[in-house]
């Protein structure tokens, strides 16, 4: 919709990889500004934005928020600086806040739209799926303030024919929103716990195990580096610990080989036979 083939698309590492392949697939130019680390806990290099899209011919910025597979929940004040550099240089962002409703308890989600004044430049991305474990009904939605730029979504739409869902995915999205609180609260909770049970065990059996500090999301983000993990990492967590992960070069390529991600949203026997199995590598 917003550029052309060879045109440049900026997104932060380590982040969610379907964005990587969205970009390459369509004939875009990939542009990487890194999440910066201290600690376990990931920021916004905002000096780099600004410096990539002013170098790189940025023209779309794709923005994960909350971000996956760090778990950080973005301030209004990270947000607005984004925000208005790419205000500032007429970069499209597309806002991808499928996670919105997985919060931790301290920390408030803020819409990017309700930032500020970026309506000419901002496009929300977001569906109940991840929120109510509905995605297998395909109904997720834009939010688009603009009318030009709805119109130009609208013709996108057509052009690929798919301008509607499924009428029972409708339906499910609006019950789940309607009456799915108790239930989404309930999720919340668990994962929370989840995420300090997993946290305090591996601190006990496997110190040097870094965990992000999760803020939002239902996924753990694991920095194994400080243990001699074997370099086939991949074939030592499915084969000696049998277990299904995503690992971290899929988020950003070599810098996050040692890096794992895990789904928090199950049960608590669950994740104690995780903490079990992963002892097995180190």
């Amino acid at each position: 919709m917003w550029t052309q083939k060879e045109e440049s698309v900026l997104i932060m590492p380590p982040v969610y990889y379907p964005f990587f392949n969205s970009i390459k697939e369509t004939g875009r130019q990939l542009v990487e500004c890194p999440l910066l680390k201290e600690d376990e806990h990931y920021k916004m290099d905002i000096e780099l934005f600004e410096n990539k899209i002013l170098t790189e011919n940025v023209k779309v910025f794709i923005l994960c928020s909350p971000h996956n597979p760090v778990g950080r929940v973005w301030t209004k004040k990270e947000l607005q600086a984004v925000l208005d550099i790419c205000k500032k240089y007429g970069v499209y962002v597309i806002a991808d806040e499928i996670h919105q409703d997985i919060i931790m308890s301290g920390y408030e989600k803020v819409t990017a739209a309700t930032c500020g004044n970026y309506d000419e430049y901002l496009i929300t991305l977001t569906s109940a799926s991840k929120s109510f474990n509905i995605a297998g009904f395909q109904c997720a939605y834009a939010i688009i303030p603009n009318d030009k730029m709805r119109e130009d979504y609208d013709r996108l739409a057509k052009k690929l024919h798919f301008t509607e869902g499924n009428s029972f995915s409708y339906i499910a999205t609006q019950a789940v929103y309607e009456h799915g609180r108790p239930w989404l609260e309930s999720v919340c909770n668990i994962v929370e716990s989840n995420y300090y049970y997993l946290k305090n065990e591996l601190k006990k059996v496997m110190p040097k195990v870094k965990i992000a500090p999760l803020e939002g999301t239902y996924l753990a983000w694991l920095d194994m580096s400080d243990y001699e993990i074997p370099k086939r990492m991949k074939e030592a967590i499915l084969d000696k610990c049998h277990l299904a992960v995503d690992f971290g070069e899929l988020f950003g390529g070599e810098e996050y080989k040692s890096h794992i991600r895990l789904n928090l949203a199950t049960s608590r026997e669950n994740i104690e036979e995780v903490v079990k199995r992963l002892q097995l590598i180190k």
